[in-house]
Formats: structure tokens, sequence, C-alpha cells
């Protein structure tokens, strides 16, 4: 009995160190550009926006097409130390981007 509880708050503290946090955000791209087009700006666009205002992070973005037609999803954070910084909605609004709820 100890062994599972000790297994079990083992397994509890393991799990405390390993999180994941999603940051996609879905947006419609402008009129005439399709998702392929919009995702294929984006990386550029994070770099510009993540670096103008948070130039010694790590910049991460993803952009992808989402399940529903017409729609991508994508994020952009810039990360220094133990921080992590947004610029999803910059760049899409960069881009012309509109949000999708």
């Amino acid at each position: 009995m100890r062994f599972l509880i000790s297994l079990l708050v083992a397994l509890c503290a393991l799990l405390a160190f390993v999180s994941a946090t999603d940051y996609r955000l879905d947006y419609r791209p402008k009129k005439g550009e399709s998702v392929a087009q919009f995702c294929k700006l984006w990386p550029a666009e994070c770099q510009k926006v993540a670096f103008k205002h948070h130039y010694r992070g790590t910049v991460n973005s993803i952009c992808e097409r989402s399940p529903r037609k017409g729609v991508a999803q994508a994020f952009c954070t810039s990360e220094y130390k133990y921080e992590t910084v947004q610029y999803t909605k910059e760049v899409a609004k960069d881009l012309g981007a509109t949000f999708v709820y």
C-alpha cells in the first residue's frame, strides 16, 4: 500500500514539471488570401514583430489549417529566460486577418 501511495506521489510530482500551453488562436485570412498563403507569411511576420519588442528572445510560431474551412490556427511567442510573451494578435493584425471565435 505504501508503495502505491509513493508511486502516486512521485507521478503527481513528475506531472507538475511537465506542462504545455496551447497558444493557438483561430484567424480568417484577409479577403482574397488562402490559409496556405497566410501561413506562408506568418513566420516572417512573427519574427519581425517579436524582435521589434523582445530582441533577445527565442521566437516560436506555428500556423496551420484549422478543421474549419478557411480558418488558420496560429500563434507567435517569444521566450526569454522564464518569460513567454504573446505576439499572436499583433501578427494577425499586421497580416490583415480577422479573429474567429
